[in-house]
């Protein structure tokens, strides 16, 4: 199965599961509750290995939950390994491992992974969960992240990520307004695609964003 085939397979699967657009805004139009994503790896060279080959050894075929707890300028990504908090009032990210005990690691969110060579707009559409799709190309020297958005859906303000440079936040969001539908990972070190499955909008305690020690 070629790499198209398993974005549209990804993309197929959600619109079966979620065939209708979701209100996914407050009433002050700013999102907030959990979003699940599916993070799915892709073969970085199907040239030199299949992806039968690739997947054959790999838990799960590659593809893992991501969940996404928001609430205006605060967030909570939770990942297989790790979660990740981000505390405005310090604009400081707090990485707590899920592999290592009592594990915490903390870093600017101002600090830029790579520098942003451009970004450029992409013909690409996809719809999803009902919204349709427009997207945008990241460029750095080494990969290229294409992020597609829609705005109507997971709206937040983009002065709230201003100088949140980690993984390209601020700029997504100055574009989008919202928070992406889709990231789809390109870089000769590995490829990924991360895609909305679920939204449901809620109202979360403050407390879902306290950093707890992993066990």
């Amino acid at each position: 199965m070629n790499h198209s085939k398993i974005i549209s397979f990804i993309f197929c699967t959600f619109a079966l599961v979620n065939g209708y657009s979701q209100d996914s805004t407050t009433t002050a139009g700013i999102f907030e509750g959990k979003v699940t994503y599916i993070h799915q790896i892709l073969s970085p060279n199907k040239e030199l290995i299949s992806d039968e080959e690739f997947f054959r050894d790999m838990p799960n075929a590659g593809k893992s939950i991501v969940t996404l707890y928001v609430k205006a300028n605060q967030y909570r990504w939770e990942y297989e390994n790790r979660i990740e908090y981000y505390n405005p009032k310090n604009q400081q990210l707090a990485i707590v491992s899920k592999r290592i005990q009592d594990s915490v690691y903390y870093t600017p969110a101002s600090i830029v992974e790579d520098k942003i060579e451009k970004i450029v707009k992409s013909n690409l559409t996809k719809k999803l969960l009902g919204y349709e799709l427009t997207a945008q190309e990241i460029h750095t020297k080494w990969d290229t992240k294409t992020f597609f958005y829609s705005p109507l859906a997971l709206k937040t303000n983009s002065t709230f990520w201003r100088n949140h440079k980690y993984n390209y936040l601020s700029e997504m969001t100055a574009i989008a307004m919202a928070f992406p539908m889709i990231i789809h990972h390109q870089s000769l070190l590995g490829n990924w695609i991360l895609a909305v499955s679920k939204i449901e909008p809620m109202k979360l305690d403050d407390t879902v964003f306290n950093i707890t020690s992993s066990k």
